[in-house]
């Protein structure tokens, strides 16, 4: 046997019971804490760690193959080889070339470039013809260590 009970009106909080909990003082110093330490440990810290580590598990899930990358800076493109495949890049298809202590970065998009290290350069003179190959095809866009008046002064790269 069912029977229909009323429902019960709706509750009214009691008006003083309830603290604006954005205006207390606990929250203050909590959104402090949170503003002066955990955002930046997230930021600097967490997010920047996530990203090595996945970059580093997605390399040791490629086949030995696709670890080496072999690059040829010929007079008419740049043939990139990766042992499952292979590109041609025209040199008008480089967007920039940036040269570091460590690595060239090979900008093919604005914000995607490839990572050629320099260990991979067997001496100083490849180094050398590499930084000159560079420097006469891509012209302004390539920002070579050997360009800065202070490198020169130093010896360069």
């Amino acid at each position: 046997m069912a029977t229909d009970t009323p429902a019960a009106p709706p509750v009214r909080p009691d008006e003083g019971r309830y603290v604006a909990v954005d205006r207390s003082p606990e929250f203050a110093a909590l959104r402090k804490t949170f503003r002066g330490f955990v955002f930046p440990v997230i930021f600097f810290v967490v997010i920047p760690f996530s990203l090595y580590w996945s970059s580093r598990s997605n390399v040791r899930t490629l086949a030995p193959q696709q670890r080496n990358h072999r690059y040829e800076f010929a007079s008419d493109a740049i043939r990139i080889n990766t042992g499952l495949s292979s590109a041609v890049v025209a040199w008008e298809a480089v967007q920039k070339m940036v040269e570091t202590q460590s690595a060239f970065y090979l900008y093919l998009q604005k914000s995607i470039c490839h990572v050629i290290p320099k260990r991979g350069l067997k001496s100083e003179v490849d180094l050398g013809r590499l930084r000159t190959i560079l420097a006469t095809k891509l012209s302004s866009k390539a920002k070579l260590k050997g360009d800065r008046p202070h490198d020169q002064a130093t010896g360069g790269g």
